[in-house]
């Protein structure tokens, strides 16, 4: 009986444990993500210089969960001028660019669009 009830509680801590709150934010990389589901999140900040070929990860691994980057909130790039030059890649995970994602961000000079974008924000670019 005891060794059911123990099987049980690490079992339902097992479940627990992995799983991060909506909204919780994270740093991988250049990137800082927000979890928007428990398997998803969204591009919130960059805060370091990319040049040259500047490639939104697919996925990203956070504690032990894999989350597909889906999103890229709204003014997360806005008006890194000296953050973002040359070539933008934007992954097929990706499927919404929030309302002035990368607006002023004058130093872009090509754009790859993922086929899973389905909704891009106003200002966007």
């Amino acid at each position: 009986m005891i060794l059911r009830i123990i099987i049980i509680l690490l079992s339902i801590f097992a479940t627990i444990l992995p799983v991060h709150a909506q909204g919780e934010t994270f740093t991988d990389g250049n990137f800082t993500f927000r979890v928007i589901s428990d398997n998803e999140c969204e591009v919130a900040l960059c805060e370091h210089h990319l040049t040259n070929r500047f490639e939104i990860p697919e996925t990203v691994s956070y504690r032990g969960i894999t989350y597909s980057v889906t999103r890229i909130e709204a003014g997360a790039f806005r008006n890194s001028v000296d953050i973002i030059k040359g070539e933008l890649i934007i992954p097929n995970s990706v499927k919404i660019i929030g309302d002035f994602a990368f607006y002023g961000c004058s130093g872009l000079e090509s754009l790859t669009l993922g086929k899973s974008v389905t909704y891009i924000g106003k200002c966007a670019f």
